[in-house]
């Protein structure tokens, strides 16, 4: 992995609320209720608790394709049908305050031309048409924001100059503990921060993934839990890139996005503080080799000093602005599916823009042959096999997968002990 650049309601609006009006409250019944029979009254009882279950009393309906500012998105009721999906779209405008106003201009105008490509990826889905989006605004705040991508309402939940993945992510979090019925797309303005002709590349493939039928309408049943163009277990399951559809009742389980990286940390550190230099007996020091011993009672892990950055970059170990990559996967339940695994999709692989088929692809079919690249296994370290992968669904979930997990199939077969030779 490489490193990448910062970013059911009875109708069919899509997101219901906004506190920059005011609220409506449930006012009292006229007195000409007090006429009505009982069995009239039972009824309308009924009623009234099954409405309330859906909609709170400080909710109003926007007009569609509106703007709203909130800072409060659990307050917000989206549609409860389980096919629908609601966006979070994480985005960045670069600014160095060095910059000569023709810099900002040209900055500004890449970005909005980025900002602009996923809206019309979005657009060309009929599936999402309606569907809200709550977006989040880091760097340059002085250009416009561009509107919504469809007839559903947007909604601003941060706009600051410093910020990240991990802010938009937690209101993802939020918002799927309080709807884990519902359907969420995370995106972000990948390619703002850095101009590189294969972060364009892998953005324009992950836009066809997120918005393709494939994972917009990916099975409900429980067999996926997230869906984006191609998982990669190097150095752990994760999306390269970071854009994918997820099923909240599956993100709701996860580590809180503003918690997780320092739970990274101390995996981190557990796992430099275990390890130690050795030497083969009786010879010198070109036989050295590691040693990393968890502490977990699985004994110490033996493999080759060449592997040691392993340990330390910060993409691997999922620290610092890498940590957000990691969370989707980083729980023992996750089953993910991807659309593009008959595709080579990798910043090196990509060498110009594609239109690829999409086909969803289950995690029960996911096997040591077509999940580990050619020779990949044997330049990996054990902290990335199985005893580190269990070492870290323990420290972070204190569970491991059950036995119907893809997980065992894929790294079972590549696993033995590694002592240098």
């Amino acid at each position: 992995m490489l490193p990448e650049d910062a970013s059911s309601s009875s109708s069919n609006s899509s997101i219901i609320a906004s506190h920059k009006q005011p609220y409506r409250q449930r006012s009292r019944a006229p007195k000409r209720f007090k006429t009505l029979t009982l069995s009239s009254v039972v009824l309308l009882g009924i009623v009234l608790v099954h409405a309330s279950s859906f909609f709170s009393s400080d909710t109003i309906e926007p007009e569609k394709g509106a703007v709203v500012h909130d800072v409060k998105p659990k307050k917000i009721q989206l549609t409860k049908t389980r096919k629908k999906a609601v966006i979070f779209y994480n985005t960045y405008i670069r600014r160095n305050f060095t910059d000569d106003a023709s810099s900002r201009k040209e900055r500004t105008r890449r970005a909005k031309e980025i900002m602009s490509s996923q809206f019309q990826a979005i657009k060309s889905q009929p599936l999402l048409d309606d569907a809200g989006m709550f977006y989040s605004r880091f760097g340059d705040l002085e250009p416009p924001w561009l509107g919504c991508p469809g007839t559903g309402t947007c909604i601003e939940i941060a706009a600051q100059e410093k910020g990240g993945e991990e802010i938009t992510l937690q209101h993802l979090y939020e918002y799927c503990v309080e709807n884990p019925l519902d359907r969420v797309i995370y995106m972000h303005s990948k390619g703002t921060y850095t101009e590189w002709a294969p972060n364009d590349y892998i953005r324009d493939v992950l836009m066809q993934a997120i918005s393709s039928d494939a994972c917009v309408d990916m099975p409900a049943d429980g067999t996926c839990s997230s869906c984006s163009a191609q998982l990669t277990i190097m150095p752990v399951s994760h999306y390269p890139g970071n854009m994918w559809v997820a099923e909240c009742d599956y993100v709701k389980k996860l580590i809180p996005p503003k918690d997780f990286e320092i739970q990274k940390q101390n995996i981190l550190s557990t796992v430099l503080n275990g390890t130690k230099t050795l030497l083969v007996e009786g010879k010198g020091p070109k036989s050295a080799y590691l040693e990393t011993d968890l502490g977990d009672g699985t004994g110490p892990m033996k493999y080759k000093t060449a592997q040691s950055w392993q340990n330390t970059m910060d993409c691997w170990t999922g620290t610092g602005r890498f940590a957000m990559e990691h969370w989707l996967g980083s729980h023992p339940d996750f089953k993910p599916c991807d659309a593009f695994s008959e595709y080579g999709i990798r910043y090196r692989d990509l060498k110009e823009k594609s239109v690829l088929i999409p086909s969803l692809r289950y995690s029960n079919n996911f096997t040591k042959q077509n999940m580990w690249k050619q020779n990949e296994q044997n330049r990996v370290s054990p902290v990335y096999k199985l005893q580190g992968t269990l070492f870290r669904f323990n420290k972070l979930y204190n569970k491991v997968p059950d036995k119907s997990s893809w997980i065992w199939s894929v790294f079972n077969e590549t696993e033995g002990k590694e002592t240098p030779k």
